[in-house]
């Protein structure tokens, strides 16, 4: 079993992975209506309704950027610590509330530059920092341990 360090995840640094995770999954979207909104204003002949579906368009785009910051700072940060071993992860937070999750639960992970993202649900998960770990062979137990049997 390893003990991570205590982990704050700031509001800032949950919206960038909710941004990330956003433009990973939908970037043809994204792109899609940026094409569109491009097309739109450089055509010859434009109109009021060209301008209002423009105007649409970068409406979208704000609302789920303003939908994801509200998500991020939904709640207070609360520091944590998790402890693992190769059958759960428990979280601990300093005020002393405890979250135990079976890995047989844990359905993907997602390993970005920064962090390890375990996922419980389709959208909802732990979010563990690659700095977190003590040293190097916790981080290579917990990739080789836990994370094996989650990919399984």
């Amino acid at each position: 079993m390893i003990v991570t360090e205590k982990i704050l995840l700031t509001n800032k640094d949950l919206f960038s992975i909710l941004i990330s995770n956003y433009l990973k999954k939908r970037w043809w979207l994204f792109a899609w209506i940026w094409i569109m909104i491009l097309i739109l204003l450089f055509r010859e002949n434009n109109d009021k309704f060209d301008y209002l579906i423009v105007a649409a368009l970068v409406a979208i785009q704000l609302l789920i950027v303003f939908q994801y910051w509200g998500i991020a700072n939904a709640k207070d940060v609360q520091e944590r610590y998790y402890e693992i071993d190769s059958d759960k992860i428990i979280g601990t937070t300093i005020g002393g509330t405890i979250t135990s999750i079976e890995n047989g639960l844990l359905i993907k992970v997602v390993k970005t530059s920064k962090y390890y993202l375990l996922y419980t649900t389709k959208i909802e998960f732990i979010c563990l920092p690659i700095s977190s770990f003590k040293n190097s062979e916790d981080r290579e137990w917990f990739e080789n341990e836990a994370i094996a049997k989650i990919r399984k």
